[in-house]
């Protein structure tokens, strides 16, 4: 890696080599360096970086961005002067990059360091940072909150990766964008909660009120737009410098310096902007101007260096550790990556060193969210890389694909070549297209279905919201028994369904319907509703939120998910059960912080007690409702009847069952509100804290308050609109579910009510409830609940995309095999006399990459040792066009020379002495000049051409066991003796070694001394022995008459 005049252009190596005097090359020669003295150095330099080396890298970088932000809360104080810290810290790791760069290339470091081209690309990347650090500090000079100047550096990780889209074309597919929003959702709720418990702890501005709204005033667009643009400029030079680490640098093609030159290039360029601010903050302090204020507060201190300490020193070591590990992390990976592993890396340290340091800023109530919003980041850092992978793999199938269309025509002239980028992701293969008025006809009907899907999932999205707030509003402000809104709304739904049965199919379609036997069939899903409406119901009367509600019940995903293996025998896969994992995290998440956020104090909050209660029976209600809708689409889609049939049967198991459950419900609940004997005031407007609402209050000559018993108290006519409202929309409501279960799934009813959550939470509560949206915290955990269930959704069809293009990749390479086992395979049957036409192969090609086949003669001969030798003229003057799939299969063999082949083809006979050893040769060059001595001319053109050669293969049944070499045609027999040496050695190793003189004659002598031992006792031998003696003595016969 020195000078490369050679591999680049003339005018681009005047500009950019530098001639070395006569002493610098006296110095190089004696400097040379690690990489001129080691060569196995050199290689491991030159090598790319294993796994166990990946994970050293990994974790050195992740203990010093720990150790560099606990540092960082010691060291960046008003002590010192900032200036000054960066000049020494710059200052270091130059000196560090430096030592290791002439450690490592010698005195040949000088003119790779002092190249014009790179310094002033990182000048610019420099250039950037200082820019952003001079936005934060203008920014906090503005009066932004430390809170917002926290929270908004973690969006570092979102334009990151948006950058690099952008900059390098990387493709990202749905699951890394999700999972991205989420990342960095939870990543910005965490932050932002903490840094509010700090402000609550700390006492920042008190007087101001709530820390909510001392956050809110301090919010200024001016401000927030500095920061973003402060993070656009970090993560803009990120990905510049990441261009310069991978060679990818308009201009720097030529340019292959190491990473330890190019952080000299960095240093150099960070050390003189930091020493021109250090200098310009002594030259402006003192004056009484905005700039100079705000310059003075950039340095925190108008002294030189400040009070320096024993940590501020081990600071520097570390940020110049970490920055050497950033550096090469970006490089061997992406600053996403890096982006990634960072965040991480930061907020498990908050997550450590907050108990560690005596639960400071109110840890104890943060605990619970903070441990759960760190679990959702790996999970969706986990599914980010996954989705990485399956990118690559469809990129790999594209791009293969693109190949063999390519190269699918070689005769074609002129034939458009579409690279690999342009190839769909989402789709490897393509149906075949219709045209004409089929192709519209199909077109109409597809969207016709399409809009008729998504009418329904809408429609009934809108529902589910409106109901909630209807349903909470309306059991709150009345005084009703919740089980008679179940109950009337059941009753309700049976009417109308048989009212369209009777309509559309008659009375003997209504006998049908209330057929008792399929009534009792439904029993177990009406009991679940009935079950699932009446806890509902009691959790809105005591108190619950509809969005806490909301949120709770979407424990229903993951009962669902998993019950449909026990209900339905569906099972899901390792993403979905994530994705549920991270809904279910959320969820809990968002009702924890409604109720206990010191953003959030609601009045219903307030009581502790029945909030619990209600949690649980929200909770117990989603559990019913995931095996209520789990039964109801077995029901509906296994019987044949329409809908409204089973509508019928539906309601009526409804209403018995809710009938049932009125008198138990009764027996159980403490509140008079429940049990509908008993006398309890109906009217809302009667107080709370009224002796009327006490055990046994109504009887007491004390309560003024209207009073009455029955299910139906209640129901009066001021209350009656608002009950009216709610029952219509549940009656409508309870249609969309089973409308819904029944055309698509149970996930996908879940899916829907995922999307609830923001219109019931942004629109339905500000509304109805008058709520405010001042909790950022809650508005950036509402949006987790969606994107995780968007990726549950989409996590079956991006792993069915990558499986498909795995097979793909696995059938071409298998194809691709074959094809070279065919021809390198000799075959036994061919026809050796016939003429053909052959195309260049991967080898010839390989060893002649602008040369082709000609028609010519195919003939056959056989070497001693019994190996077919096919041989085919070879016309060196005609050109064809290469295959295209030849860069990909040429490492397949290697080729080497006449002594190393035959080293290596003895090597093969003996480590594969049970399998076979293929040997096939091919000529490929012409005819011998002295077989056309008749015809002079043609002996002189023959004169004039190349010698002719032979191609000689040898592969095994093993992997990567393909060698090659070449031989002229007049070393041709030499090479045949030598090769049929080699193959008689290794036959002879597989015969039986034959016996010498001395052998026999010592075995005929243990023979007659066994028979006489025998006789000698006298010992009858039996039939088999005296069977065995006789073969013995046959057998000895013989070999002494071979003998003779």
């Amino acid at each position: 890696m020195a000078a490369m005049a050679d591999a680049v252009t003339d005018d681009v190596a005047d500009a950019a080599q530098v001639v070395p005097s006569k002493t610098m090359k006296k110095l190089q020669n004696c400097c040379p360096g690690l990489r001129k003295r080691s060569q196995y150095f050199d290689q491991w330099l030159s090598s790319r970086w294993s796994l166990s080396q990946s994970v050293c890298l990994l974790t050195v970088f992740v203990l010093s961005c720990s150790g560099k932000f606990v540092l960082g809360e010691v060291v960046y104080t008003e002590s010192i002067n900032y200036f000054s810290y960066q000049v020494v810290t710059n200052a270091a790791s130059l000196l560090s990059s430096l030592t290791v760069s002439f450690t490592i290339e010698g005195c040949h470091a000088y003119q790779k360091i002092f190249s014009g081209k790179a310094l002033w690309r990182f000048t610019g990347v420099s250039f950037l940072f200082t820019c952003a650090s001079a936005l934060v500090a203008l920014s906090r000079w503005a009066g932004t909150s430390n809170v917002q100047i926290v929270t908004v550096g973690y969006l570092y990780l979102p334009f990151a990766v948006i950058m690099s889209y952008y900059v390098f074309s990387r493709n990202y597919g749905k699951l890394e964008w999700l999972t991205l929003g989420m990342m960095t959702m939870a990543v910005l709720t965490f932050v932002m909660l903490r840094e509010q418990y700090r402000d609550l702890e700390e006492g920042e501005g008190e007087g101001d009120g709530h820390p909510l709204d001392r956050l809110k005033k301090s919010f200024t667009p001016a401000g927030f737009s500095l920061l973003v643009c402060a993070v656009i400029l970090s993560a803009t030079g990120s990905i510049f410098a990441e261009r310069i680490y991978k060679h990818k640098s308009r201009g720097l093609t030529w340019w292959q310096g190491r990473f330890y030159i190019m952080k000299v290039h960095i240093d150099v360029t960070a050390l003189f902007l930091s020493l021109i601010l250090w200098g310009m903050s002594h030259v402006l302090i003192g004056r009484e101007d905005a700039f100079s204020d705000w310059f003075a507060k950039w340095a925190s201190t108008p002294e030189w260096f400040g009070r320096w300490t024993f940590w501020h020193g081990l600071m520097i070591m570390v940020d110049v550790i970490q920055g050497w590990s950033a550096g090469l992390i970006t490089k061997e990976h992406s600053t996403s990556f890096k982006a990634i592993v960072q965040t991480l890396c930061y907020i498990f340290t908050m997550l450590v060193e907050d108990p560690v340091l005596g639960n400071r800023w109110g840890f104890q109530a943060r605990e619970l969210p903070s441990i759960m919003l760190a679990v959702i980041l790996v999970l969706s850092a986990i599914v980010f890389q996954t989705g990485r992978h399956y990118v690559k793999v469809r990129e790999r199938a594209a791009c293969m694909e693109g190949q063999s269309s390519t190269g699918s025509d070689l005769s074609m002239p002129e034939a458009p070549q579409s690279s690999a980028s342009e190839l769909s992701l989402q789709e490897i293969t393509e149906e075949p297209r219709q045209t004409g008025k089929p192709q519209i006809a199909v077109l109409l009907t597809s969207w016709k279905a399409v809009c008729r899907k998504y009418f329904l999932i809408v429609l009934y999205i809108l529902s589910d919201a409106i109901r909630n707030l209807t349903l909470a509003k309306a059991l709150s402000s009345t005084g009703i028994n919740p089980n008679s809104m179940t109950l009337v709304v059941y009753l309700t739904g049976v009417v109308i369904a048989s009212g369209l049965t009777l309509y559309v199919e008659g009375c003997s379609g209504l006998k049908t319907a209330w057929n008792p036997w399929k009534i009792l069939k439904c029993m177990p899903p009406g009991f679940l509703y009935a079950l699932t409406s009446t806890l509902t119901n009691m959790a809105y009367s005591q108190g619950m939120n509809a969005a806490l509600a909301l949120i709770i019940g979407k424990f229903y995903t993951p009962v669902a998910a998993i019950g449909a293996g026990w209900v339905l025998k569906k099972y899901y896969m390792w993403l979905e059960y994530v994705a549920i994992g991270i809904l279910t995290l959320a969820s809990m998440i968002f009702g924890y912080l409604q109720a206990f956020s010191p953003g959030s104090s609601p009045q219903w909050a307030q009581k502790t007690n029945s909030l619990r209660v209600a949690m649980l029976l929200v909770l117990g209600s989603s559990v019913a409702a995931a095996f209520n809708s789990l039964l109801t689409e077995r029901i509906l889609k296994g019987d044949e009847a329409r809908y409204h049939v089973q509508k019928v049967r539906l309601d009526a198991a409804c209403i018995i069952s809710t009938m049932g459950l009125i008198p138990l419900i009764a027996v159980i609940s403490s509140r008079a509100q429940d049990n509908p004997w008993a006398l309890r005031p109906v009217d809302a407007s009667c107080p709370l804290d009224s002796v009327c609402r006490q055990e046994n209050g109504c009887e007491n000559p004390a309560c003024d308050c209207v009073c009455a018993s029955g299910i139906f108290a209640g129901w009066i006519p001021s209350a009656l609109g608002v009950i009216v409202l709610a029952l219509t929309i549940n009656t409508g409501y309870g249609w969309l579910v089973g409308k819904l279960v029944q055309a698509f799934s149970t996930v996908d009813r879940a899916i829907a009510d995922s999307f609830s959550l923001l219109l019931v939470y942004f629109i339905g509560d500000p509304l109805l409830n008058a709520t405010n949206l001042n909790n950022m915290c809650l508005n950036l955990v509402a949006f987790i609940v969606p994107l995780s269930t968007s990726i549950f959704a989409v996590a079956s069809s991006e792993f069915q995309r990558a499986t498909q293009a795995a097979h793909l990749i696995e059938g071409k390479q298998t194809n691709e095999a074959e094809a070279s086992d065919s021809e390198e395979t000799p075959s036994d049957t061919g026809d050796s006399d016939s003429d053909c036409l052959q195309c260049c192969d991967d080898e010839e090609a390989a060893f002649s990459p602008s040369k082709g086949w000609a028609d010519g003669e195919s003939g056959k001969r056989t070497l001693p040792s019994g190996i077919s030798v096919e041989c085919s003229l070879y016309d060196p003057h005609q050109r064809i066009q290469a295959h295209p799939m030849l860069s990909y299969l040429m490492p397949a063999m290697v080729r080497l020379e006449e002594s190393d082949f035959l080293t290596k083809l003895t090597e093969l006979f003996g480590l594969n002495r049970a399998g076979t050893v293929y040997v096939s040769m091919k000529r490929f060059a012409g005819r011998l000049a002295s077989l056309r001595r008749r015809k002079p001319k043609l002996m002189e053109e023959a004169a004039s051409k190349e010698e002719p050669r032979c191609l000689i293969r040898a592969h095994s049944n093993k992997k990567r066991s393909k060698i090659s070499c070449i031989i002229e045609a007049k070393d041709l027999v030499r090479f045949q003796l030598a090769v049929g040496n080699i193959m008689r050695q290794q036959m002879d190793g597989l015969k039986t070694r034959e016996r010498s003189k001395e052998e026999r004659q010592k075995e005929r002598e243990e023979k007659r001394k066994a028979k006489a031992d025998a006789a000698a006792k006298g010992v009858k031998k039996d039939d088999q022995n005296k069977k065995e003696s006789s073969k013995a003595a046959a057998s000895s016969k013989k070999k002494g008459a071979k003998k003779k």
